[in-house]
């Protein structure tokens, strides 16, 4: 295998990789909590900066509403992403029925999720479940090996055409037929071409030779034209 080859599998194993670190790397939580009528309930969990923070809760009670925040470690109300057709637009930070969120932590600290049934008298039953995606040096793990596998990509292309100046091109019209499916080099016929070989095959064995194909399949394939090959 050639080194472009080498690099640009290690690129695509990395990108696989991505696909499957944000399991790797997540913190998984699903709870059930009882929030009496007229108390407050906090919940609190530590993240890192960009650490990502998504999950929802469903509301089981009469009248099936909660109020809900989620404050900063400064104590602030966070603005965070939802989906509208859960909210109870009668209050700002009341929410019904099922409810998700999803932020991205600006700082480290304890972020709080709040879960406020004072004004309500009839109790409340929250189940929970959230996923916390852990970054890596402030980024996200799976943006990160992205990057890194593109990157890697790159350099194999890259590496390809550094390496490939330091070989001598070579076209059909350099070869000479000496018999089935064996061509020769004209001027050094210790180099042979053996057709029995795929393409990928042949041009490796003249990489060898300190020799590249001008092109890979046009060179194979118009040998195998001259020596009555299909």
């Amino acid at each position: 295998m050639s080194p472009r080859s080498l690099v640009i599998a290690l690129g695509l194993a990395i990108l696989v990789l991505a696909m499957a670190l944000p399991l790797s790397t997540a913190e998984f939580m699903e709870e059930k909590y009882a929030v009496p009528g007229g108390e407050l309930l906090e919940m609190g969990k530590v993240l890192e900066r960009k650490d990502r923070m998504v999950g929802f809760f469903s509301i089981r009670g009469e009248p099936p509403e909660i109020g809900f925040r989620i404050l900063t470690p400064e104590g602030k109300s966070l603005a965070y992403l939802f989906e509208p057709p859960y909210v109870n637009f009668r209050a700002p930070d009341v929410v019904a029925a099922r409810h998700n969120f999803n932020f991205a932590a600006p700082g480290k600290g304890q972020y709080t999720l709040q879960f406020d049934n004072r004004n309500y008298t009839q109790n409340k039953e929250i189940e929970l479940r959230l996923t916390v995606i852990h970054a890596l040096y402030g980024i996200h793990p799976t943006n990160l090996l992205i990057l890194l596998g593109f990157g890697v990509i790159f350099l194999g292309y890259v590496l390809d055409d550094i390496t490939g100046r330091r070989y001598r091109e070579v076209e059909p019209e350099d070869f000479e037929y000496a018999g089935g499916t064996i061509f020769f080099l004209r001027r050094d016929p210790r180099i042979r071409v053996d057709l029995r070989k795929l393409p990928g095959e042949v041009a490796e064995e003249l990489r060898k030779s300190g020799l590249k194909p001008k092109s890979k399949f046009g060179l194979y394939y118009s040998l195998r034209n001259r020596a009555g090959l299909k």
